[in-house]
């Protein structure tokens, strides 16, 4: 009888001490559900990005990697509008041209991109979304998920230091929405680089170069592990040092030939536009069907 007592005590203080460990494993985790996100539980720097902008402690405090990574995960604050044009080229890609004008300040945007396969012209406006192909003059409706809260959420994200925009699973808290799509490789690259600039270890800063008259960071690195199609395992990309925004991306083998990539070919800040490039209208195409359940 005694012997028993004995094993369920033994017993009862492993679930307790298990209990414990677990909790403690978890007390600094990240909550995944933007909902319950509140910026108050990591720290944070001043209360908006203009004083972001001003204050020397917050900078002082990163390192030049830190720095480039953070303008990287933010690159959506460090313009009010922004026009240009990308080539998107390589085996693991959709060889495509995209064309964007994103109006930030006003939630707005218009992207064009053509393909062999397509030609489509994207709208986003006050968080609805057409989708217009002139190759058969249909159009699709987009869902758009994001609300005003939502939206106002994600910004909170960039209070934060870049190491905190990453939850236990190393997926990335994102500040991504459809108000830039096609372009947001390059425009809003968290999408490619934020999960290979995660780890310090495994890229370097390369010096600067100018590119489109910008002045630029050089970074390489190395992806996690070898793409499959194109056997891409390596990469070199030019960061606007301004922006955050990536002006090139090469992928490359192990040979050190480019197999993936985009370039931009220009790109203007901060012009004012005509606003009825951003309207969401359908006249002269018919709503495509979609098969299937």
């Amino acid at each position: 009888m005694k012997k028993r007592l004995s094993l369920i005590l033994i017993l009862v203080l492993l679930i307790l001490v298990g209990g414990y460990l677990y909790s403690r494993r978890y007390e600094h985790s990240r909550d995944t559900n933007l909902d319950s996100f509140k910026v108050s539980n990591y720290e944070k720097p001043p209360e908006n990005i203009e004083s972001i902008d001003e204050d020397e402690n917050f900078f002082s405090d990163l390192s030049d990697k830190e720095k480039i990574h953070y303008k990287l995960l933010n690159s959506i604050d460090y313009f009010k509008t922004v026009e240009g044009e990308i080539d998107i080229f390589g085996i693991s890609y959709d060889n495509r041209t995209v064309k964007y004008i994103i109006d930030k300040d006003n939630n707005r945007s218009v992207e064009y991109t053509k393909s062999e396969e397509k030609n489509l012209k994207t709208i986003y406006n006050d968080f609805k979304c057409i989708e217009l192909n002139s190759n058969d003059n249909t159009y699709r409706d987009l869902k758009v998920l994001e609300t005003a809260d939502t939206l106002e959420k994600k910004n909170e994200l960039r209070k934060l230091k870049p190491g905190q925009r990453y939850n236990p699973d190393k997926s990335i808290l994102s500040r991504c929405s459809l108000l830039i799509d096609d372009a947001n490789m390059s425009i809003f690259s968290e999408s490619i680089l934020s999960e290979y600039m995660m780890d310090y270890d495994k890229w370097s800063i390369e010096g600067h170069e100018t590119f489109l008259e910008r002045d630029c960071t050089k970074i390489v690195g190395r992806r996690h592990g070898t793409e499959t199609r194109s056997q891409a395992e390596s990469y070199i990309a030019l960061i606007d040092s301004e922006t955050g925004i990536v002006l090139k991306y090469d992928e490359l083998n192990s040979d050190n030939k480019i197999v993936n990539g985009f370039e931009t070919k220009y790109i203007k800040f901060d012009n004012s536009y005509d606003e009825t490039i951003f309207s969401t209208s359908t006249e002269g195409y018919v709503e495509k069907e979609c098969k299937g359940k």
